[in-house]
């Protein structure tokens, strides 16, 4: 006799919260330091090519400091997690075992 199977896969609304496996959390943490290299590389481009125009703008260095400290700060609030979690059952009998069940003050263990 082949049992039924309830199959539950929570990883997607463990990944969402944080919660990730090691090769999910390494291939974010790549991702975003890729993109985060980029994007420092390319500002570090444009300051350099603002400055090499310093007659244009005498106070380009103040400037450039000014604009790194006058960020705006976002905060989000979501409900956790996103997605559900997907649920598979696999065909089989169906056998269940009730613990813990009071029947006249007594507590009993019944299988059906």
């Amino acid at each position: 006799m082949v049992l039924m199977q309830l199959i539950i896969d929570q990883t997607q609304c463990f990944n969402e919260m944080g919660l990730k496996t090691a090769y999910a959390f390494m291939r974010d943490r790549a991702q975003k330091s890729h993109r985060r290299c980029l994007e420092g590389i390319a500002a570090r481009s444009q300051e350099g090519n603002f400055l090499a125009r310093i007659e244009d703008n005498p106070n380009g260095i103040p400037a450039i400091a000014k604009r790194k400290l006058d960020k705006d700060l976002q905060l989000t609030v979501v409900t956790m997690p996103r997605s559900r979690p997907v649920i598979e059952f696999v065909d089989g009998a169906l056998k269940t075992k009730f613990i813990g069940l009071q029947q006249n003050g007594r507590i009993i263990d019944k299988s059906i």
